[in-house]
């Protein structure tokens, strides 16, 4: 539920305040689910799906006592195409052609945006 007074317009300190806290509550909520997480997996609630995944496409629960249930749902691994590694091997397939490969390549790279992170403190 957002901690928001619509009644009036918020003014930059009520919005930069607002904005750290909503950073530092965020923050602190992963740290939390990442020490949940640790505490379930160890007494056996959730299993170590990085040590022991189960194949895409199963959805089961994995817990119930009555008050909680967890269901899994495993979907299908994406697949991201090694631009580095496909523009070498392709270089070295066809080394009569890499004029072309690299007008070709630089023609289908697309730049993103650049990240932006914004950082808050309390100063007074």
């Amino acid at each position: 539920m957002p901690l928001d007074n619509t009644a009036r317009p918020a003014t930059k300190p009520d919005a930069a305040l607002r904005y750290h806290a909503a950073r530092e509550l965020a923050s602190a909520a992963e740290k939390e689910k990442e020490a949940a997480t640790k505490a379930a997996v160890k007494s056996g609630v959730l299993f170590d799906h990085r040590a022991e995944p189960e194949p895409p496409g199963t959805t089961r629960q994995i817990y119930d006592d009555g008050v909680v249930r967890i269901m899994l749902r495993v979907v299908e691994p994406i697949e991201k195409l090694d631009g580095e590694a496909f523009s070498a091997a392709l270089l070295a397939a066809l080394p009569k052609q890499a004029a072309v490969i690299k007008r070709l390549l630089a023609k289908a790279t697309v730049k993103l945006p650049p990240a932006h992170t914004f950082t808050s403190s309390l100063v007074g």
